[in-house]
């Protein structure tokens, strides 16, 4: 007997919880990157594709590496005190 939840897929969409702070722009765009290159990593390697595969885990060490690289206020964006900075304006 399966249960009602494997039964149907599961298309539960998580939405934006207001209560969380926003990523800065720029690590956006970097968000952005990182999930199009997740999504070519996993063709490459549905399709067997080694040598992409090898190149798409480099290209994710560096976005991940850079995520740690930006600015100071950046680096730390959820912390309550890197907001205050930023509703002031520094």
């Amino acid at each position: 007997m399966s249960s009602p939840s494997s039964s149907k897929p599961n298309k539960e969409i998580i939405s934006h919880d207001d209560r969380l702070p926003q990523l800065p722009e720029s690590l956006m765009k970097v968000k952005d990157e990182i999930y199009a290159t997740i999504t070519q990593y996993t063709e490459a390697k549905t399709a067997g594709d080694a040598a992409k595969v090898k190149e798409l885990e480099e290209k994710l060490k560096g976005l991940y590496q850079g995520l740690q690289i930006g600015e100071e206020n950046e680096r730390y964006w959820w912390l309550p005190e890197a907001q205050e900075e930023k509703a002031k304006g520094k």
